[in-house]
């Protein structure tokens, strides 16, 4: 397990065998499974019971108990201040990571919320160690994997991890449908990059009968970016040109469903040197 902070530094929670780290995380860690859900519901004089209306997760509270220890008073109040100054919200929010011994790792954005307010006493505090049990609120509830990422070429298949039919472009015309896997399980908001040249981009999520459509003439030098990751939600063009008036009224920024989705993709005006790249985080429900 380890601690970034919001400037990136990292502090190792759980390396029991590395003397220098001064920390490491003591039984009674929760708030790793499934979160908290809301449910919406509207009663009705007719009948009994109610009916729900939607389901909502919350943010997530994560709790970790810390021991922190040095060789002499000096070495622990040091290892103990730089905790302290990678905790501060005032910064921004850190990530705390959870590794499995097979490589993979899933890690949540969360800030501090409490437990470093340290009271001195026999049981949780000496001259070479202190305890505390850290609180930390995360507000979105899901854990990220790895990043996965493919790209798309005109008269190319495609690279990357995911399990794709073959994808050939060719000028002005429908490139056709693809399986696109989201290894996560819950839903997840695409970023895709459009390098040109191109006129128009239709992309479609056949599973969820949603779409959006980009009309807008782009040389060999341009490329568009739309991300519709939750809480950005943006169209630029190289990076500082809103796309937002180049959307079609209705469209929808859809995400992937966990598992399979049908997507499909049409684009006018290609040469060889267009393409298409699509990028996701798969997001998990718990942290193992």
């Amino acid at each position: 397990m380890t601690w970034s902070s919001s400037s990136g530094r990292i502090t190792s929670l759980s390396d029991f065998d590395d003397w220098r780290s001064g920390a490491f995380v003591m039984p009674g860690v929760a708030g790793t499974g499934l979160p908290d859900y809301t449910y919406y519901a509207d009663q009705s004089p007719a009948f009994d019971g109610s009916v729900i209306r939607g389901v909502r997760a919350g943010q997530r509270t994560i709790t970790i108990p810390l021991h922190i220890w040095g060789l002499d008073r000096p070495l622990c109040l040091a290892r103990f201040h730089r905790i302290v100054q990678d905790l501060n919200p005032a910064y921004g929010p850190g990530t705390l990571t959870f590794a499995e011994s097979d490589g993979s790792a899933r890690r949540i954005s969360a800030y501090y919320a409490g437990g470093m307010e340290i009271q001195d006493d026999d049981e949780r505090t000496g001259r070479h160690w202190i305890t505390a049990i850290l609180t930390f609120n995360a507000p979105s509830p899901f854990w990220s994997g790895q990043d996965e990422t493919v790209t798309f070429q005109v008269g190319g298949g495609s690279d990357g991890f995911f399990p794709l039919l073959p994808w050939k472009v060719r000028d002005s015309q429908v490139l056709g449908a693809v399986k696109v896997f989201n290894l996560g399980e819950v839903d997840t908001y695409p970023v895709w990059t459009i390098k040109g040249p191109g006129a128009a981009a239709t992309i479609t999520n056949a599973t969820t009968g949603e779409s959006f459509v980009l009309t807008r003439t782009m040389s060999s030098s341009d490329t568009a970016v739309i991300d519709t990751r939750e809480g950005i939600k943006s169209a630029l063009l190289n990076g500082s040109t809103n796309l937002w008036p180049s959307l079609n009224s209705s469209a929808v920024l859809w995400p992937l469903r966990p598992g399979s989705n049908d997507v499909g993709l049409t684009v006018t005006g290609t040469t060889g040197v267009s393409s298409v790249q699509l990028s996701y985080t798969p997001r998990y429900l718990t942290a193992y």
